[in-house]
């Protein structure tokens, strides 16, 4: 048993509704999917060599995925100021993971809204599926990356 691990639950993420502004916490999170990292991979195997050799491209981010109780009046998620009118307007602004360990990891980006797919079942729970798009520079705790 491993006396390390870590739940989950408890992690948050914030959005700044307006570029540059004060963070709002998105409402009614479900299960959300940080950004994968990794670096495309190029043969470069010479034919003098007898074993492979690769390079490695530069650092890139997949896209994020927030699933949400949708709350269509929520100001996070609406279409006057949340998340919806950031689709529309194709807005770049801030982006922050809180994780649930002690002390506090935080990640920091710039990111689009680059889907929002609400569902209304006739039985069952309004949700939604919210994909942001990293670009540029991200901090992850105090380190800067890229």
């Amino acid at each position: 048993m491993s006396v390390n691990a870590l739940s989950g639950h408890g992690t948050k993420i914030d959005v700044q509704l307006t570029p540059g502004g004060v963070f709002s916490e998105i409402a009614e999170l479900r299960d959300i999917t940080p950004p994968g990292l990794s670096r495309n991979e190029f043969d470069a195997t010479t034919q003098n060599e007898d074993i492979d050799s690769y390079v490695l491209g530069v650092l890139r981010r997949e896209l994020v995925t927030i699933q949400m109780n949708f709350i269509p009046s929520n100001n996070t998620q609406d279409h006057l100021t949340g998340m919806q009118k950031l689709l529309i307007n194709n807005t770049m602004t801030g982006w922050r993971f809180r994780f649930p360990d002690v002390p506090a990891t935080v990640w920091v980006a710039s990111g689009q809204v680059s889907g929002f797919k609400p569902e209304a079942p006739v039985d069952g729970l309004m949700s939604a599926e919210a994909t942001v798009r990293f670009s540029g520079r991200m901090l992850i705790g105090a380190l800067s990356v890229g």
